[in-house]
């Protein structure tokens, strides 16, 4: 049996099983179904087991679909402040929608967490989806809640994993602590990625080669990448990989905003970058880990060190040159020249104690850099890279540290990374495993020591620091005031007093879009108090006009405005309301 045979008999098998319910006839549950459109208000518990109850939540929705009388349910809708014990992956192939409200000072974000059950079973990864999947809200633990002390039990290896081609990947103001691997992975190709306004920590890769994993790993050939307004802290490899070092992407990739503080390899992975934007990123102690020269070669095709930012040329692997000429329609010999990659207002350094560990292992490590030679080459040969340029770059030794406003290292916690690198990843110990950040007082720890909002504040105090924007580098969640403004996660911070303190006065208003998500059309509604000129526009992630609905003068009066998407992919929007003396902005999702 040939080997294209045997990969479709696996592939159709892996189907048929995912697509089986894991809990079968499944019965009714003892707690109320409450369904509103196409979402389910999910319980903590079914039929009064807390068990997997969100798996089952999900098996009873699905099982409830009637087209006949639209009671398809599209949305899962977890509690705040409730706890979701996984034991069995949740496994579906359908387009997968797990959403919360916004947490807030009083309201902490639902907690998925691992959980060993009676029988003594555990999940491999939370979520294993063979459709879409959009996460949204919640907080995701990787830890044993059932484990006598937390974190020193089993540990989840992937937080979720999405196994299929063409689909849509929304993760959005969620939170990822403690897992084996990874914070997730997408596996499938052509797929569009939209990672915004999240925070991992220690995803260290415990379960696979020490150092290896991260936050999230986007995968490669996508279509697109949209990576914005995300902090890693003490993460493993590639806390938001988003290259391809040996394949490349298929649409343009988006990375602004980010803040990856103390991480053990690269913070992006990747060479072959042809369409991308790397831009306002904060980068401490990132491949703090260094470079062995055994390393080196096997990871880069010259031997060559790996800086945060790397590029080779296409012809470093065969093939991919006439791969990315027949995606542009181009001649090959275009094919460099085509090739675009900014990189802008970056910001990189490392602290003295990862400085002063590289000393003590100069003999057999290479030091962490920006870039290599051949990549510092490439951005310099401007007649054969015209689009490859960097711009307006902070090193720590020019521009000093970032000066975060709270503390977010003691000496003992780094001295704690720092044994980390040298005995779980260079030695391969198999010792007691090393959580680098050891909270201080008010750190969020998995239930039930848990705490709400993150006590860190990653407010960039170093004036100099400034974005293309005009805004702070890094991640501007930890700005409450940009947070409520573009509609962010403003990790907690936001009270909903703040919110209702801060509406616009008087009888202006512009209401979120329904449906939201939606696929392909939805609805905007707005008031307006007194007759004005109106710009009603939709914008892109980049700040693109992407359609204007209405340029008029309007009466006072209520307005609905019907935008049909089909010709957009899929990701995150924004429509603008303007008007002479006012402005409002909201932010949609387009799910394909």
């Amino acid at each position: 049996m040939n080997t294209l045979i045997k990969q479709t008999i696996f592939v159709l098998i892996a189907i048929v099983i995912m697509s089986v319910p894991l809990f079968a006839q499944i019965e009714k549950p003892t707690e109320p179904t409450i369904i509103k459109g196409d979402t389910l208000y999910v319980f903590p518990t079914y039929g009064g087991e807390a068990f997997d109850a969100l798996n089952k939540w999900i098996d009873y929705g699905f099982g409830l679909d009637d087209a006949a009388n639209d009671t398809s349910v599209k949305i899962f809708k977890l509690a705040r402040n409730e706890t979701y014990k996984v034991s069995h992956e949740i496994s579906t192939t359908r387009h997968l929608h797990i959403v919360a409200e916004k947490p807030n000072l009083e309201n902490a974000p639902p907690l998925v967490i691992g959980a060993t059950d009676l029988n003594n079973e555990f999940p491999n990864s939370l979520i294993t989806n063979m459709g879409s999947l959009t996460l949204k809200n919640i907080y995701f633990c990787g830890a044993d809640i059932e484990a006598p002390v937390m974190g020193e039990g089993a540990l989840v290896t992937f937080c979720f994993e999405v196994k299929a081609d063409s689909v849509a990947l929304v993760v959005d103001g969620c939170y990822f602590e403690w897992f084996g691997r990874s914070g997730g992975k997408n596996f499938g190709l052509y797929n569009d990625i939209t990672y915004t306004n999240n925070l991992g920590m220690n995803c260290l890769g415990f379960k696979a080669k020490p150092g290896v994993g991260g936050m999230f790993v986007a995968g490669v050939k996508c279509k697109g990448r949209i990576i914005k307004n995300n902090t890693s802290i003490n993460n493993g490899a590639w806390s938001l990989s988003c290259g391809g070092r040996k394949d490349i992407q298929y649409g343009p990739g988006f990375i602004d905003h980010n803040t990856i503080i103390n991480q053990v390899r690269y913070p992006f992975y990747g060479t072959m970058w042809t369409n991308d934007v790397v831009s306002n990123n904060i980068i401490y102690n990132a491949n703090a880990w260094g470079e062995e020269e055994e390393y080196k070669h096997g990871q880069d095709p010259d031997a060559m060190t790996w800086g945060h930012i790397n590029i080779d040329t296409l012809t470093a692997y065969p093939g991919l040159d006439s791969i990315y000429a027949a995606l542009k329609g181009i001649n090959i010999s275009e094919t460099e020249g085509n090739r675009k990659l900014e990189v802008l207002n970056n910001y990189y350094g490392w602290t003295d104690e990862i400085l002063n560990y590289w000393d003590t292992v100069a003999d057999s490590v290479d030091r962490g850099i920006w870039m290599n030679g051949r990549t510092q080459a490439m951005f310099d040969d401007d007649a054969s890279y015209p689009l490859l340029i960097e711009e307006g770059t902070y090193s720590k030794e020019e521009y000093g540290t970032p000066q975060f406003a709270g503390e977010w290292k003691s000496e003992s916690q780094m001295q704690d990374f720092i044994t980390y690198l040298q005995d779980c990843v260079r030695e391969g110990a198999s010792g007691p495993l090393y959580y680098p950040y050891v909270p201080v007082e008010g750190m969020p720890q998995p239930n039930p020591a848990m705490t709400w909002p993150p006590a860190l504040d990653l407010r960039v105090g170093n004036a100099a620091l400034v974005g293309t924007d005009g805004k702070p580098v890094g991640d501007l969640n930890w700005y409450p005031e940009y947070a409520e403004r573009w509609d962010m996660t403003g990790w907690g911070r936001i009270t909903d007093v703040e919110k209702s303190n801060s509406a616009v006065p008087g009888s202006f208003s512009l209401d979120q879009n329904y449906p939201n998500p939606f696929n392909p059309t939805t609805t905007i509604a707005y008031k307006l108090a007194e007759p004005t000129l109106v710009n009603l526009s939709v914008f892109n992630t980049l700040g693109q006009q992407v359609e204007m609905l209405v340029n008029k003068l309007q009466s006072a009066g209520n307005y609905d405005i019907a935008w049909d998407a089909s010709n957009m992919p899929s990701g995150v929007y924004f429509y603008k309301l303007e008007t002479k003396s006012q402005v409002m902005t909201r932010k949609m999702m387009l799910i394909k």
